[in-house]
């Protein structure tokens, strides 16, 4: 029987898949009749435009990678490991391959540039037929929160200078990438919240294939050294 975080992870899943396939026609759709529905940003040249190297990407993405690693040696320490074999071990690293891989691309796809655009239209729309009570709380509440939190780090996309709209729209789609990590429980929670602004910032520095390149590889960073782990008890043992 599927553990019920098994159960929670694979309708988050289905539900932001089907999230950003809504998106992408809504946005390709709304961006074609109005010009500056999702300014100052074009739907595929803003974020499909590579920018750097990987040196420069794994240069300024080690903190988060050193993060990875660092944390999840530390919960397994922590936590009470179960004796596995060698063929699970390997299950462990090949299976680690395939899921990251997969979060890599497609959570980066639908979190940092579909859902992302539709909360940008959504929140100028919204914006106009509230008469500017959103862009008033996202200023005076959840702007300087998020600033705050992300220690300003993120200040110049926090508070772009195009339009505020940007700002509430990373904190609207990394609050689904958030949500999406639910089952990881509350530890888990905050650290999807950092992790997905951090790849935010990666994106808008350096486009959609670094964030990919880093998300992808935090992932694996972590299952290879769960892996290393289990390798190296059953060989002490």
């Amino acid at each position: 029987m599927a553990k019920k975080g098994d159960d929670d992870k694979e309708e988050k899943g289905s539900n932001y898949l089907v999230r950003a396939f809504t998106a992408f026609f809504l946005v390709f759709i709304i961006s074609s009749i109005f010009q500056n529905a999702i300014f100052p940003f074009t739907m595929f040249q803003s974020f499909w435009t590579t920018k750097g190297d990987v040196e420069g990407w794994l240069l300024d993405g080690y903190p988060m990678l050193l993060w990875g690693i660092i944390a999840t040696m530390g919960l397994w320490l922590f936590r009470s490991k179960p004796e596995i074999s060698a063929s699970e071990e390997n299950k462990i690293f090949w299976g680690g391959l395939v899921v990251s891989t997969w979060a890599g691309v497609v959570e980066e796809i639908c979190f940092r540039w579909l859902i992302f655009l539709n909360c940008l239209w959504g929140a100028k729309f919204g914006n106009l037929i509230l008469c500017g009570f959103p862009e008033w709380l996202y200023m005076h509440s959840f702007g300087p929160v998020a600033n705050f939190f992300t220690f300003g780090l993120m200040q110049e996309h926090l508070y772009h200078p195009a339009s505020w709209a940007v700002g509430t729209s990373i904190l609207s789609a990394n609050a689904a990438f958030r949500n999406g990590h639910k089952y990881q429980g509350w530890l888990g929670i905050i650290n999807s919240w950092y992790i997905g602004m951090f790849l935010f910032w990666v994106m808008f520095r350096y486009g959609l294939l670094a964030a990919i390149f880093l998300h992808f590889l935090y992932d694996f960073l972590i299952f290879t050294s769960v892996y290393l782990a289990f390798m190296l008890r059953r060989k002490l043992t």
